[in-house]
């Protein structure tokens, strides 16, 4: 819902630049684009799951796979974004937002993954 009303959005500033009618049409078609796509790839995963030693195994209607989090992710009230290594060394992205989540275990999770990363990733810069 929010990647459209972002759309939505963007799709309105468009057609407020003084420019020829044409590229607006052009620009607007591509967020539509690049929106549907994001929604795609924001529903395919449904549950990710937090073990030991920074596993991890993310689970979509179709496969599950093990992964590890790497320091690239983000996290903040308002988002957070895993940042993942596959077993296949392929990178692997999900964007929790709050409202997609129990406020109760966002915030749970949000907290972890800062005590965590900060635990796990400076034990790996202190090996380096």
């Amino acid at each position: 819902m929010l990647v459209l009303l972002i759309a939505v959005m963007a799709m309105i500033s468009v057609m407020l630049v003084p420019v020829v009618v044409i590229i607006k049409l052009l620009v607007c078609g591509l967020i539509a684009l690049a929106s549907y796509f994001a929604q795609i790839k924001h529903n395919q995963y449904r549950q990710v799951i937090w073990h030991e030693a920074n596993q991890w195994t993310i689970q979509s209607s179709t496969k599950t796979i093990q992964a590890q989090l790497v320091p690239d992710s983000y996290v903040s009230p308002w988002l957070t974004i895993l940042c993942f290594r596959t077993e296949t060394n392929k990178k692997l992205s999900i964007m929790i937002f709050p409202d997609a989540i129990n406020p109760e275990t966002f915030r749970r999770l949000r907290g972890r993954l800062k005590i965590e990363s900060t635990k796990l990733f400076s034990k790996k810069s202190d090996l380096a």
